[in-house]
């Protein structure tokens, strides 16, 4: 093991060994993310394994990790499987086979609506079971006059007093309070979503009885967190100021994930059409669906560096498609490029550790799937 100046040196190095298409995950990335997040908001930080779940990649973060959070049956036999301090199951879905595998793994219950917790109750080790209540993040943020897009997940705050009313009844302790505002959400309600739930915690406990232990202020986090103008320490002040008394959870997968993931694919053919250079690559829409942008009103394509190139004596215009008929299949372009791929180059993608693979619809033309690589070298 060593540490590369990059992934080109690193690809480049031992491009004869890879098949494309492929992802590259690297764990040392990925570790320096985690710990440099959870430093700068200074909580507990859960990582939500549905934007990467190779467990291979997952086992590799370390025993450092604060928790783990699973969305599926899937993901639970994942989680439990690694070595971390506590596992989460959040699925508005869950239902009486998740509940018994849960229980079975000492997995903490995330609550989404009251079905779920009637079903829970009615379990005949309900008082082995922990649970958080979700509640939905637009609700909380309405009490302050701040508007997100509402979505489907979690309680409404009238269904949270309910639920807390039927929880005075039984013996399920309620550990905590979960939401979520959405993706790259953070800085934009981080400090009127304490205020919220500071007053939502407020309420709730009156109906219970009893003080929480634990609140999940969720996340929303892009993978460039750290180049925001985002005043972490006054966010950890008004933590402190306003939740303290609490074991505080954050949960991130993007940011822990993204950047230390790349995409590779291989030019297979190449043709000209007008001034458009077409790279035809092994690798596209079905391994990597969401480089293809299709469901962006505005298509920002990446460029992705080349293994091989060639220089031109006049610009040209890169396409880069991948190897289906689907005319939505372009995984990347490059305007007025003076150096182009060649036939046999590899085109390496960055920030592909987060979601690219899982959400790729991989049996799409009974194509081959991605190959996965770990990196063991000190690639960031």
């Amino acid at each position: 093991m060593g540490k590369l100046n990059n992934i080109t040196d690193y690809i480049e190095r031992y491009q004869n060994d890879i098949q494309t298409p492929c992802y590259l995950y690297s764990p040392y990335s990925a570790k320096i993310n985690y710990h440099s997040l959870k430093e700068a908001l200074g909580t507990n930080l859960i990582v939500s394994i549905k934007a990467n779940s190779n467990f291979d990649f997952l086992s590799l973060l370390g025993n450092r990790v604060d928790g783990y959070e699973a969305t599926s049956l899937n993901e639970l036999k994942t989680i439990v499987q690694l070595n971390a301090q506590e596992r989460f199951m959040n699925s508005p879905a869950l239902g009486e086979l998740e509940i018994k595998k849960c229980l079975a793994s000492n997995t903490v219950f995330i609550i989404d609506n009251l079905e779920q917790l009637d079903e829970i109750l009615g379990t005949p080790y309900r008082d082995k079971i922990e649970i958080f209540l979700r509640v939905n993040s637009s609700e909380i943020l309405k009490s302050k006059e701040v508007k997100i897009n509402q979505d489907q997940f979690g309680l409404s705050i009238n269904d949270a007093k309910l639920a807390c009313n039927r929880l005075n009844h039984s013996h399920v302790v309620v550990k905590g309070i979960h939401t979520y505002s959405g993706s790259y959400t953070f800085s934009q309600i981080a400090f009127t979503l304490i205020d919220g739930i500071s007053d939502l915690v407020c309420g709730l406990e009156s109906i219970l009885n009893y003080k929480l232990t634990a609140i999940n202020l969720g996340g929303g986090f892009s993978s460039n967190w750290q180049y925001e103008e985002f005043d972490f320490s006054k966010y950890r002040d008004a933590l402190n100021s306003r939740l303290s008394g609490y074991v505080l959870y954050h949960e991130s997968g993007r940011a822990v994930f993204e950047r230390a993931g790349w995409f590779v694919t291989k030019v297979i053919k190449q043709k000209e059409i007008g001034n458009c250079l077409y790279s035809i690559c092994d690798g596209g829409i079905a391994h990597s669906f969401l480089l293809c942008q299709t469901e962006a009103m505005i298509k920002r394509y990446r460029s992705p560096h080349f293994i091989k190139e060639t220089q031109l004596t006049e610009p040209v215009d890169l396409m880069f498609v991948g190897n289906s008929c689907n005319r939505q299949d372009i995984i990347g372009k490059a305007k007025s490029s003076c150096r182009a791929p060649v036939t046999g180059s590899l085109l390496v993608f960055d920030d592909c550790g987060a979601y690219h693979q899982s959400y790729s619809p991989v049996n799409f033309l009974g194509l081959e799937k991605a190959k996965t690589y770990i990196l063991m070298d000190e690639i960031s």
